[in-house]
């Protein structure tokens, strides 16, 4: 495609960046399924070399993906600068040959290669920080604008409770997972829904926030796998958000599966205990891990394990939890 072959930037990125700012290439860098991505280096005020990273998305996903990005990017980067690299701007190509293109720029952070396994004491430290001090502004869950995982945009309508604000953004990706299946759906599923969505889910969750226990709405990377995160000179990043205020143990939804960063779970353990009841803290990380193989599930749609597993896990809960009596409205 042309926009792969830009060797200019575009007037609109040109806008955002210092005055002054000469450019001295455009480099393909790093690959994405839903974008195309560059390095830009150019020469800043007082001849000093900058260089950023540089996001380009088409059509109206794309849009929501770039908005939400750096809305997520600068929530993230206001709590713990060290710990992202620095968003600049987000906005619409002025080039009317790219009539429908977005684009994300942000600084450039080298990376060694290297994933935070490598340091999972401090990269654990960092997320936990993270979420002790990135509080919601309105003291609600959700966020401000939508923010996506991959495409796929999530539901971030506030709330003020956490199981209320779950519970219809499961709803929201399971409709879109139904809506993009490509192949039979696993026996059960469906039919288990009801008993999911209205027992099971509150069983877990209001205990969180009733009978005297409490959780505040913290910030969340919201897609934190091995694959967004890099290490660099000055320790661990994370980047490719799904942002907004959740139930911090959230985040570890995405690290249940074996292949995954799992093995944190100690160190962040030690920072941040678990919320109470804790004896039902894996059957909530099973119940959050289900909404992120929903996402995968609707980003890849041609592969039906990550179906399976949420029909698994659904099953499990509703054996476990769905006879029991939950005063939910």
């Amino acid at each position: 495609m042309l926009i792969d072959q830009l060797t200019e930037l575009d007037p609109a990125v040109q806008n955002v960046l210092p005055p002054g700012t000469q450019l001295i290439s455009i480099k393909n860098h790093g690959h994405s399924l839903w974008s195309f991505t560059f390095k830009v280096e150019t020469i800043g005020p007082g001849c000093k070399p900058a260089n950023y990273f540089l996001k380009y998305c088409l059509g109206f996903r794309g849009k929501l993906m770039v908005e939400g990005e750096f809305e997520g990017t600068k929530a993230i980067y206001a709590v713990s600068p060290d710990f992202c690299p620095r968003p600049i701007a987000a906005g619409k190509l002025s080039d009317p040959r790219f009539e429908d293109t977005y684009f994300y720029i942000c600084e450039f952070v080298e990376m060694t290669g290297e994933t935070p396994p490598f340091d999972s004491w401090t990269f654990c430290s960092k997320v936990v920080n993270l979420h002790k001090n990135g509080k919601s502004p309105t003291g609600m869950y959700g966020f401000h604008i939508t923010t996506c995982n991959g495409w796929v945009p999530q539901l971030n309508n506030w709330e003020e409770s956490w199981t209320t604000f779950f519970r219809k953004g499961f709803i929201h990706v399971f409709d879109m997972d139904r809506a993009n299946c490509l192949h039979p759906r696993p026996d059960g599923m469906d039919d288990h829904l009801d008993v999911f969505l209205n027992v099971v889910i509150p069983r877990l969750l209001l205990p969180l926030e009733t009978g005297g226990n409490n959780i505040q709405p913290s910030l969340v990377h919201g897609d934190l796998w091995f694959g967004n995160t890099a290490t660099t000179a000055e320790g661990p990043i994370i980047f490719d958000g799904a942002v907004f205020y959740a139930h911090s143990e959230y985040e570890l939804g995405n690290w249940r599966p074996s292949w995954n960063i799992n093995a944190h779970f100690r160190d962040c353990e030690v920072h941040f205990p678990k919320s109470q009841p804790e004896e039902e803290f894996d059957d909530r990380n099973r119940l959050y891990s289900m909404r992120f193989n929903l996402h995968a599930s609707i980003l890849f749609p041609d592969k039906p394990q990550h179906r399976q597993r949420v029909a698994e896990d659904m099953a499990y809960l509703v054996n476990k939890y769905g006879k029991e009596k939950v005063n939910y409205p």
